[in-house]
């Protein structure tokens, strides 16, 4: 869907090219972008965008999974809140920081009955459906739709505190994800693509990582990111 220009001018498409995407490169991305609605107005804009924003937000952005907050978006089997992921959320909520919700790559690329994904008769499982082919694309251009909103908040200043994800995930796991074969060490297909995303754009965000069925330690690990972005 293509989206409004802040500074006038025709809309800007979501679509990038599939090979610049695999690049990588952010400038590339932002060129793209930003050549379709330049105008002679827009570096006084972006000068005057320092005295923007002056009103109650916390111009600061925490990036969660998306099942923190709809817990419906789950494989079948996996959902133990009836919707937001309890104290966790809760948390997240309550502290005053923005909420980026990012989409549920398992649900918008296999499907919410999503199960086993078969290669010639074989089992692959979610992490590598999403890690080749038709789902891959669709998995990176999420990510890119991500970085989208993360470039801007940056461009004004406005301070990404962490990305939250869930051990054990295939798509979300931060430190362990899920293999066909059972859960090893690695990230999830998903954030293994933002992370590299956002490291090529020179960005040194924190992750931290809930875990289901040991909420009560995961959940101080995130309240601890909310903690130190509350001091800052």
């Amino acid at each position: 869907m293509p989206l409004a220009s802040p500074f006038g001018g025709r809309p800007v498409s979501r679509s990038v090219d599939e090979d610049k995407m695999r690049q990588g490169t952010c400038a590339v991305l932002l060129l793209d972008s930003f050549d379709q609605f330049w105008n002679p107005t827009r570096d006084s804009w972006l000068e005057e965008s320092d005295s923007m924003f002056d009103d109650q937000r916390s111009k600061k952005v925490i990036l969660v999974l998306h099942c923190l907050l709809n817990q419906n978006a789950r494989i079948d089997g996996c959902a133990y809140f009836p919707g937001a992921m309890g104290e966790a959320a809760r948390a997240v909520v309550d502290s005053g920081v923005g909420i980026l919700q990012m989409p549920c790559p398992e649900l918008q690329c296999l499907g919410l009955d999503r199960s086993g994904r078969m290669r010639d008769g074989t089992d692959i499982g979610i992490r590598e459906a999403l890690l080749e082919g038709e789902g891959e694309k669709a998995c990176r251009n999420l990510v890119a739709q991500v970085m989208d909103v993360v470039r801007e908040y940056q461009k004004h200043r406005f301070q990404i505190i962490g990305v939250v994800g869930n051990d054990g995930s295939p798509a979300c796991g931060v430190a362990s994800t899920h293999y066909v074969d059972g859960e090893r060490a690695g990230a999830g297909a998903f954030m293994k693509m933002l992370r590299e995303e956002l490291k090529r754009c020179g960005l040194d965000i924190p992750f931290v990582a809930l875990r289901d069925h040991d909420w009560v330690e995961r959940t101080t690990r995130v309240k601890a990111l909310l903690e130190t972005a509350a001091e800052a």
